[in-house]
C-alpha cells in the first residue's frame, strides 16, 4: 500500500489553506487602512509631557594630576639609595634617594689642600712687602735715610760755604763802602730779595715736578692739574731767576766802579748761592723720592693683601660650589604627593628624572573629542564620569580647555588617514576619594541642558529641506486625526530632540515615516 498521493493531497490543502488566509489578512488590512476604523496602538505614539532634557558627549578618558613635578639632580655620581616605590606617598623634604659623591669629597679635600699652600705663599708676599715699608719708613722718621742724609749734608755744606762766601763779600764791603750812596745800598737788597725769590722758586717747581710723577703713578691718574701747576712753577723760577741775573748784574757794575776785588767776591757769593739752591733742590727731591717709594712700598702691600684675598675668595667660592653638590647628595621631594614614576636605580648614575611627584588634591581627565562634537563642547560644561574601580559611583568636573588643534595621530595609523580628534581637559571638582592616578573613566560632557522641555524621539522629526515638523493625533468627534505640525529644534541627542511648536499632554506618533500617508485621516488610538 502506498501513502504517497494521500501526503501530495495533504501538501496541497495546507497551501490553499495558506493563500486563502493570507488574502483574507490582506483584504482585512486593505480595508482598516482604507477605513475610518484605523487604530493605532500605544507603542506607536508618545504623549509629551515636561521633562529634563541633557546633551551629553561620551568620551574616554585618563586620570591624571594636574600639578607634578619631575625630580632631577646635577649630579652625576652613582645613585647609593632609593627610598621610595611608585605609589608611596611622600611629604614635602621628604629624602627620595642618594647619589653617591665621594669624588665630589675628594675634590674638595684637594682644594682645601692647595688653598693652604697658596695662602702661605700670598701671606709671605704680604708680610715681605709691610717689612720693606716698615723700613723705609723708620729710617725717615729717625733720619737714617742715606739719600736723604746725604743730600742734607750736601745742602748743609753748600750752605756753610755760601755763608763764608757772603761773610767775606760783607767784610770788604763795609771797608770800601765807607760813603757809598744810596744806590748801592738798593742794588744789594735787589739781590738779596731776587736771591730769595729764586731759591723759593726752585724748590717749588721740584715739588710740582714730583706731584706731576706721582700724580702719573696714581691708580686714577690726573695728568692735567699737576701738569699745569708745574707749568707754573717753572714759569715763576724762570722769572725770578731772569730778575736775580739783571740784579746781580747791575750790582756787580757799580761794585766794580767802586772795586774790582768787590765785584769778583761778589761773583763768588753767587756762585755760592746756587750751589746752596741746587744743594737745596736736590734735597727737596730726594725726599719727595723718598715720600713716592714710601708709597710705591704702601700700595704693594696693599696689593698683596689684596691678592691674598682673591685667592682665598676664588677657592672659597670653588669649595663652596662643590659644597653644593655635597649638600645634594639628597635628593628630596619638592612637595607632598604620591610617587608616580622612579627612575633611579641604585648603582647606576643619576641621568634623568630620578622620580616624579604628583599632586593627589588636584585630578584632571584628559580625553580626546572627535572632530564633530569638539564644537559642542565649552570651556566650564559639566562632566559626570564613573571609573572600573568606582563602579557605578560617580564623580563631577567641568572642563578646563578644549584644544583648537588635532593630537598628534597614533603611531599604530601611520599611512592611514585617520580622524582628527581634539584633546580637552577636565578637572575633577568636589570627591576624590578613591580615584587613582593613571586610570581610566567613562565621562560625559553635558554641553546643553534645558529643564521642563518637551521632547520627541528623533525617528518623530520630520526634515523637509531644514524645515522640521511631527505628526501629531489630535482629537477630533470622538477619534483623532493625523496632524502635521512644524516645531522648531532645541537641544538634540542622539535619541531624542526638544520642540517647540506643540503643547504637553498632545500625542506624537514617534515612527513619522510609516505614517507620513496617513496625514489628514481620522484614526482611533489605544
Amino acid at each position: 500500500m502506498k501513502s504517497f498521493p494521500l501526503l501530495s493531497d495533504r501538501r496541497v490543502l495546507i497551501a490553499l489553506a495558506v493563500v486563502v488566509c493570507l488574502a483574507v489578512a490582506g483584504g482585512a488590512w486593505a480595508l482598516l487602512r482604507s477605513g475610518s476604523e484605523r487604530s493605532i496602538p500605544a507603542s506607536e505614539y508618545t504623549e509629551l509631557s515636561p521633562k529634563e532634557v541633557v546633551a551629553k558627549v561620551p568620551v574616554t578618558a585618563t586620570l591624571e594630576s594636574r600639578h607634578q613635578v619631575a625630580l632631577t639632580t646635577h649630579l652625576s655620581g652613582a645613585v647609593k639609595t632609593v627610598h621610595v616605590r611608585v605609589g608611596d606617598r611622600v611629604q614635602e623634604g621628604q629624602v627620595l634617594a642618594e647619589i653617591d659623591i665621594s669624588g665630589v669629597q675628594k675634590e674638595i679635600d684637594t682644594q682645601l689642600a692647595q688653598q693652604m699652600t697658596t695662602d702661605a705663599a700670598n701671606l709671605s708676599a704680604v708680610e715681605s712687602a709691610r717689612l720693606q715699608h716698615q723700613q723705609l719708613q723708620e729710617s725717615v722718621d729717625q733720619g737714617l735715610h742715606p739719600q736723604i742724609t746725604a743730600a742734607e749734608a750736601t745742602l748743609r755744606q753748600a750752605e756753610s760755604q755760601y755763608g763764608e762766601a757772603e761773610q767775606v763779600f760783607v767784610d770788604k764791603r763795609g771797608n770800601l763802602e765807607q760813603g757809598a750812596d744810596a744806590d748801592v745800598h738798593a742794588q744789594a737788597a735787589a739781590v738779596d730779595t731776587a736771591r730769595r725769590n729764586v731759591f723759593t722758586a726752585a724748590v717749588e717747581a721740584a715739588r710740582a715736578g714730583m706731584a706731576t710723577v706721582n700724580a702719573a703713578l696714581g691708580p686714577e691718574a690726573d695728568t692735567i692739574t699737576p701738569v699745569l701747576a708745574e707749568v707754573e712753577s717753572d714759569q715763576r723760577y724762570a722769572g725770578a731767576q731772569r730778575n736775580l741775573t739783571t740784579a746781580q748784574e747791575n750790582y756787580e757794575i757799580t761794585l766794580r766802579r767802586i772795586n774790582q776785588d768787590l765785584a769778583t767776591q761778589q761773583r763768588a757769593v753767587a756762585q755760592a748761592f746756587a750751589a746752596k739752591t741746587e744743594a737745596a733742590v736736590a734735597l727737596e727731591a730726594t725726599r719727595l723720592g723718598v715720600q713716592q717709594q714710601l708709597a710705591s712700598n704702601a700700595t704693594a702691600v696693599e696689593q698683596a693683601r689684596r691678592g691674598l684675598a682673591a685667592a682665598q675668595s676664588a677657592a672659597g667660592q670653588s669649595v663652596s660650589r662643590l659644597q653644593v653638590d655635597v649638600n645634594a647628595r639628597e635628593a628630596r621631594a619638592p612637595m607632598s604627593g604620591v610617587v608616580t614614576a622612579v627612575g633611579a636605580k641604585e648603582g647606576t648614575a643619576a641621568a634623568g628624572p630620578l622620580a616624579t611627584i604628583a599632586d593627589p588634591g588636584r585630578l584632571v581627565l584628559k580625553a580626546n573629542v572627535k572632530e564633530l562634537e569638539a564644537g559642542r563642547v565649552s570651556v566650564g560644561d559639566e562632566v559626570s564620569f564613573t571609573t572600573p574601580a568606582t563602579g557605578t559611583r560617580e564623580f563631577r568636573g567641568r572642563v578646563l580647555t578644549v584644544s583648537p588643534v588635532a593630537a598628534a595621530a597614533p603611531a599604530e595609523t601611520a599611512g592611514q588617514t585617520p580622524r582628527p580628534e581634539f584633546p580637552v581637559e577636565i578637572e575633577v571638582t568636589g570627591d576624590l576619594n578613591d580615584l587613582r592616578i593613571g586610570g581610566s573613566a567613562k565621562a560625559q560632557i553635558i554641553t546643553e541642558k534645558e529643564q521642563k522641555a518637551l521632547a520627541v524621539p528623533r525617528e518623530a522629526l520630520i526634515d523637509d529641506n531644514g524645515k522640521h515638523s511631527v505628526l501629531v493625533l489630535r482629537p477630533a468627534g470622538g477619534k483623532h486625526e493625523v496632524t502635521k505640525v512644524p516645531v522648531t529644534i532645541g537641544i538634540l541627542t542622539d535619541f531624542e530632540a526638544t520642540v517647540t511648536g506643540v503643547k504637553a499632554g498632545e500625542l506624537v506618533l514617534k515612527q513619522a515615516a510609516n505614517h507620513r500617508d496617513s496625514v489628514g485621516q481620522q484614526v482611533r488610538v489605544g
